[in-house]
């Protein structure tokens, strides 16, 4: 309920997502949720960013979710992408506020 009472009111919504097909499962119920608040904001524009992009050249994840968003007619892609590293993770176990390496 308060995820569409904030899409009425919204401008700009964010939507952050891991280029997985778990996460990609939910894009079709947020389109709906999108298109639904679009009835009482016309203004809304939802994008999506991709979070925890491997940032390994073989591993086209991210690129495939970007590419699947073109099947949505309420979301687009956010020109940002979150990449996964390791030294996020190895920081919060270190207890540092950022990497040190």
């Amino acid at each position: 309920m308060e995820l569409c009472s904030a899409l009425v009111v919204a401008q700009k919504p964010y939507v952050p997502i891991q280029p997985s097909q778990f996460d990609i499962w939910t894009l079709n119920q947020m389109d709906e949720l999108v298109e639904t608040a679009k009835a009482f904001n016309p203004d809304l524009q939802a994008r999506v960013i991709t979070s925890r992009s491997s940032t390994n050249p073989s591993v086209h994840e991210s690129d495939d979710t970007a590419k699947l968003l073109d099947d949505f007619s309420n979301l687009g892609l956010a020109n940002v992408t979150i990449p996964d590293r390791i030294a996020y993770r190895k920081t919060a176990k270190d207890g540092l506020p950022r990497s040190m390496n």
